[in-house]
C-alpha cells in the first residue's frame, strides 16, 4: 500500500533518512499506519507540533512503549522539544506513575540525549526547598484545581488520612509541577495524558478536564459557574465568571462574540494579534473572533456575566479559542 504524499513529508520531517524495518516485513500495516498518523490526523486539531509530542512522550510513558519512547523521543528533538521538557515529562511521571514505571524511560532518554551530544545534568529547575514544598505546592493545587476545593479536601479529611493530602500538596505539586521548564498549562494536559493512557483512572481524569480548562483559560483565583447551557435548538450560554484582584483570563476569541456585564471590570484587545496596542475599556460586546482578555482592575474584585451563543449543529470546529497572554501584556495596573 502507498503511502500519501504527505503523510511520506511528514514522516522523513520527522525520521529523517529512517526506513522502518516494519515497513518490509509488514509493509500493509505500516502503510494504513503511515497514512493514519502523520497524514490524516494531522488534519484535525489545533496542537501546534510541540505540544503533540509532548503528550505523545507522555502518553508513551504511561503506556510503558519503551521502544517507541526512544523513536518518538528523537523526532521530538528534531521538531524542538527541549531536553529540559523531556526531563520535566519523565519526572513528573513519577507521581502519577510511579517510580518503578518511570525508571527505565528516565535511563533511556540520558542515553538517547547523551546521544544527541547534550551535556548532563542539566539546568535544575526546582523551586521549592524542603521548608516551602508543601505551601508552594498547596498553592499551585488551587491553581489547577480551585483554592476552595483544596480547602475542602483537608477540612474533610479523616484524621487517619490527613497526610495523603500533605502527599498529595508537597510531593506531586510542591516538589513537581511548581518546577520551571514547562509551564503550568502545558504540565496539566500532560498530566490529563498520563492518567488517560494509564487506564482506569475515570474520577482523576474528570477533576483534570477542569484542571486543563482552568489553567488554560485564567490567572490567578478565577471561579465559574454555569448558568445555562442551552439545549438546541437554543445555542444560548451564560457564566458567571468571578476574579479575585489583578486575575484575568487568558487571551481569547469566540466565534460568535460575547457580550459581558460588570462594572469593576477592564476588556482589553491584545497587541500583536488583531490590533498594535492595548485599548483598555469597560466591558461591553466583544466582536466574533476578535482576541481580547477580561480581568479584575488591580484593587477590586470582579464579577461578570459572559453571555454567547454557541455553534450551531451544522457548524464544525471549536467555538472559543484560547492563548496564552504574558505578563507584559496584562498591564496590572489602573482604576475601576
Amino acid at each position: 500500500m502507498a503511502i500519501t504524499d504527505a503523510a511520506r513529508r511528514h514522516h522523513e520531517e520527522l525520521f529523517p533518512g529512517n526506513v522502518s524495518t516494519l515497513a518490509t516485513t509488514d509493509p500493509e500495516l505500516v502503510g494504513y499506519l503511515d497514512d493514519f498518523a502523520f497524514d490524516e490526523v494531522l488534519q484535525h486539531g489545533t496542537l501546534d507540533v510541540r505540544t503533540r509530542f509532548i503528550l505523545q512522550l507522555a502518553a508513551l510513558v504511561a503506556g510503558q512503549a519503551h521502544a517507541e519512547y526512544r523513536a518518538m523521543l528523537g523526532a521530538a528533538l528534531t521538531v524542538g522539544v527541549t531536553p529540559v521538557e523531556v526531563k520535566e515529562i519523565v519526572y513528573q511521571a513519577v507521581p502519577y506513575v510511579g517510580m518503578g514505571r518511570a525508571y527505565d524511560f528516565l535511563h533511556a532518554t540520558n542515553e538517547v540525549l547523551t546521544d544527541a551530544g547534550v551535556e548532563l545534568p542539566l539546568p535544575g529547575q526546582s523551586t521549592t526547598t524542603p521548608e516551602t514544598r508543601l505551601e508552594k505546592g498547596r498553592f499551585v493545587q488551587g491553581e489547577v484545581v480551585g483554592h476552595a476545593g483544596v480547602d475542602a479536601m483537608y477540612a474533610n479529611a479523616p484524621a487517619d488520612l490527613a497526610h495523603i493530602q500533605r502527599y498529595l500538596s508537597g510531593n506531586c505539586f510542591g516538589d513537581h509541577l511548581t518546577r520551571t521548564g514547562v509551564d503550568l498549562a502545558t504540565r496539566e494536559l500532560i498530566t490529563f495524558s498520563f492518567l488517560i493512557s494509564l487506564g482506569g483512572c475515570d474520577p482523576q481524569v474528570k477533576g483534570h478536564v477542569r484542571g486543563n480548562l482552568t489553567a488554560a483559560m485564567f490567572v490567578g483565583d478565577v471561579w465559574y459557574d454555569v448558568i445555562a447551557a442551552g439545549e438546541a435548538p437554543s445555542v444560548l450560554r451564560v457564566n458567571l465568571v468571578r476574579f479575585a484582584p489583578g486575575a484575568h483570563t487568558a487571551c481569547t476569541g469566540t466565534r460568535t462574540g460575547r457580550r459581558c456585564t460588570s462594572p469593576t471590570a477592564w476588556v482589553s484587545w491584545a497587541p500583536g494579534r488583531h490590533r498594535d496596542r492595548h485599548e483598555a475599556r469597560r466591558h461591553g460586546p466583544d466582536p466574533p473572533g476578535e482576541w481580547h482578555w477580561h480581568g479584575a482592575a488591580p484593587e477590586h474584585f470582579m464579577a461578570h456575566l459572559a453571555r454567547w451563543e454557541g455553534l450551531a449543529a451544522d457548524q464544525a470546529g471549536p467555538e472559543t479559542e484560547w492563548a496564552n497572554l504574558s505578563e507584559n501584556e496584562y498591564p496590572g495596573t489602573g482604576t475601576s
